[in-house]
């Protein structure tokens, strides 16, 4: 199973897909932990498989301890919120099961 990935328009016309400032949105299945989310949100930002997608996120956090971190992880309710940087992105990890990857690097 996987979420669902959309890009969030900018208020710029000129940003090519994938460039700085692009960010896109990742609405996780409820089966799916946060890590999980977010290495599929990633590769989906590149345009890649999250096998083989780079970065890879246990390169820059440990999955289980981000998953630790959720407790209520998509519910409504939930108010934990994550922000990391990981490569090129900024990533926010929000406990109702969303991700936020936005490109802020060449």
């Amino acid at each position: 199973m996987s979420g669902n990935l959309s890009n969030i328009p900018s208020d710029s016309t000129d940003r090519k897909r994938g460039g700085v400032g692009t960010t896109h949105r990742y609405d996780a299945d409820e089966a799916e932990p946060p890590s999980v989310a977010v290495s599929r949100a990633l590769a989906g930002a590149r345009g890649e498989s999250p096998c083989s997608s780079t970065p890879q996120l246990y390169e820059y956090v440990d999955p289980d301890a981000l998953d630790s971190l959720f407790v209520e992880w998509g519910s409504a309710d939930s108010a934990t919120t994550v922000d990391m940087e990981i490569g090129r992105y900024t990533v926010v990890v929000r406990g109702r099961g969303e991700v936020v990857v936005r490109v802020t690097g060449p």
